[in-house]
């Protein structure tokens, strides 16, 4: 059976009382246990929802790292979610890296990061805070990352990436974008620290965000 998790969907037929169920659930198994289910597509196809993916991209940050998380949620997904929308994965690895960063939590529970942020369970509501629905459901969406066209995501960049980006984007030439796309990662890395780069878009942006945090 096909997974219902909010993924390519629009806000047709939504059930406003799922934030309250998913709010009340108690999990059955250990954090571990969990991610070693959904390393192993162990886990249930019917039973998948959005809960389930906040959970996966919690998890995945908090043994992993984010770089390592991006990688493994995308190279896993696909087992669980037939027609992938990888702009709003994006956005909720995005999200759930936000508050977990910004959240104060003495337990390593996945309940209480839900309760302290509830708002993540407005499965439709969040993501077209930041996208225009078009934009979001479209279908270059679902094949390649877009960056939000209402307001920009929360930053989380540490303080010398988001120092370098301020600075690079003060020197860029546009006419040299192709070329700061050509460069291998260990270049542009280089490049960037030393706010050497001559070009900056949303790929070099998305470069950033996806390999280097």
């Amino acid at each position: 059976m096909e997974s219902k998790v909010c993924i390519t969907t629009t806000d047709n037929n939504y059930d406003e009382n799922k934030p309250l169920k998913w709010l009340s659930k108690i999990d059955d198994d250990t954090n571990e246990e969990f991610i070693e289910k959904f390393d192993k597509h162990q886990l249930s196809v019917e039973t998948f929802d959005h809960r389930t993916l906040l959970r996966i991209i919690w998890t995945c940050l908090k043994n992993y790292g984010r770089k390592e998380t991006v990688k493994a949620i995308f190279d896993h997904l696909k087992i669980y979610i037939r027609d992938l929308n990888e702009t709003l994965i994006y956005f909720w690895i995005q999200i759930v890296h936000y508050e977990l960063a910004t959240t104060k939590s003495s337990t390593n529970d996945f309940r209480d990061f839900l309760l302290m942020n509830p708002q993540l369970l407005n499965e439709i509501a969040l993501p077209l805070s930041y996208y225009k629905k078009d934009t979001l459901f479209s279908n270059q969406a679902k094949t390649t990352i877009i960056l939000p066209d209402l307001k920009h995501l929360p930053n989380i960049l540490p303080t010398p990436f988001a120092s370098a980006i301020n600075t690079i984007e003060k020197n860029v030439n546009a006419a040299n974008e192709q070329q700061v796309n050509e460069l291998d990662d260990d270049k542009f890395l280089r490049q960037f620290e030393s706010y050497t780069l001559t070009s900056w878009s949303d790929r070099a942006h998305l470069r950033i965000w996806l390999g280097f945090t």
